[in-house]
């Protein structure tokens, strides 16, 4: 009976030593029109909590311009898709929006139907009536999870309703170049109140949602560079926080990649996870711009993540659209 008793207490152990104690999903760009396969996938993986990074779905452009029909219609389209449904109906899901599900490519607070777009936001992604995106302008929001004694901070960030505009670089069209004026903000005023009294609190693992990259400097496209006090003031802000571990997870760019900066004062390595695309994704015969402070992982096909939390470690893993692990990076 004692040899039973220990052979349980070893399976026990086993069991929670291997075995992830808690399972968050990410994706983004996702269009309604192309192969949804990854939704499948998604669906049928252990993680069960998941985050949509934004552009899930697509405005159809093609079809009514930048306009709010555009969008209305995008959201019919990818509300009828029945693994979507499932996904939202089966799993705890957090969501933000980027251009293609504001409604406005590379759009800020400039677009006149804004307010439109976010009730019809909210209203795809389920969000309660009484939430607080449904009574302000914009769909931040933060959650705090646990993992035994072990503290989560959720902060999602609205990169889309306050930001001002962005300055071209000369003779291009969606090439951007740093803008040092102190005056223009990615977050607006309220929401950056919202953050730094969010980051004050007590955590041991934080995790930042922007639909846009934070760390990279060197690309042309969207980012928080191109406003450059306010990528500054975001990570002066990430800084102090007590966490003991600090990511950032982003979408956007049509590849993932990992992307490391080394912070001063003895503070921890600031990661970050560009997660992106479900289904679009870059064509091999686009050359891509890396980053100095890229690790060089760089996955063009159709992926998603999962960041998988363990006793005393966290493990981030990048899928393929049939849920096979691409790679895993531990932390």
């Amino acid at each position: 009976m004692k040899a039973l008793f220990f052979i349980f207490i070893a399976i026990v152990f086993c069991k929670s030593a291997f075995a992830a104690e808690l399972e968050i999903g990410f994706g983004s760009c996702l269009s309604q029109k192309k192969d949804l396969k990854i939704l499948d996938s998604i669906l049928a993986d252990s993680a069960e909590h998941f985050v949509f990074l934004g552009d899930v779905p697509y405005s159809n452009y093609n079809e009514y311009g930048e306009s709010f029909e555009s969008l209305k219609s995008a959201y019919n389209e990818i509300s009828k898709v029945p693994s979507f449904q499932q996904i939202l109906n089966t799993k705890k899901i957090y969501s933000i929006w980027d251009d293609h599900d504001y409604g406005v490519k590379d759009g800020g607070k400039e677009s006149p139907f804004k307010k439109e777009a976010q009730k019809a936001f909210l209203d795809l992604y389920q969000v309660p009536k009484g939430d607080e995106r449904r009574s302000r302008q914009g769909l931040y929001f933060s959650r705090n999870l646990k993992v035994n004694s072990t503290r989560v901070k959720m902060l999602f960030l609205d990169t889309r309703s306050f930001r001002d505009p962005l300055k071209l670089k000369p003779n291009t069209k969606k090439h951007y170049v740093w803008d040092s004026d102190e005056k223009k903000s990615i977050l607006g005023e309220k929401q950056w109140v919202w953050l730094l009294k969010e980051l004050a609190e007590d955590t041991d693992i934080l995790l930042i949602m922007s639909s846009i990259q934070v760390l990279p400097t060197e690309h042309p496209f969207e980012k928080w560079m191109n406003i450059v006090n306010e990528r500054s003031r975001l990570l002066a802000a990430i800084t102090k926080s007590t966490a003991k571990k600090k990511l950032i997870i982003s979408g956007d760019r049509h590849f993932s990649n990992i992307y490391r900066f080394e912070q001063e004062g003895g503070n921890p390595d600031l990661y970050e996870f560009t997660v992106s695309g479900l289904n679009k994704t870059l064509s091999k015969k686009i050359s891509l711009v890396e980053d100095s402070l890229g690790l060089g992982a760089m996955i063009r096909q159709a992926n998603y993540a999962v960041l998988k939390f363990y006793y005393g470690y966290i493990v981030f893993e990048y899928k393929d659209k049939n849920g096979d692990r691409i790679l895993q990076f531990k932390l």
